[in-house]
């Protein structure tokens, strides 16, 4: 997916939080994902790099639907 799929556009978003808490340069917002996306299983790998310098992986230890 991508963020043309989404509901609510990013801008509107980031504002919206903005008003409620305090954002600060490095923080990252959760959103979701777009409709038809699968569930996760045990040993699932999740990866999100950001510039490519700023990466996190993850993996899930069980299903998680």
């Amino acid at each position: 997916g991508n963020s043309g799929q989404m509901i609510f556009k990013i801008e509107d978003l980031l504002y919206d939080i903005d008003r409620a808490f305090t954002l600060q340069a490095g923080d990252i917002v959760l959103t979701g994902t777009p409709a038809g996306v699968s569930s996760l299983s045990g040993g699932d790998q999740l990866i999100a790099e950001l510039y490519v310098r700023n990466r996190c992986e993850l993996k899930t230890s069980a299903s998680i639907a």
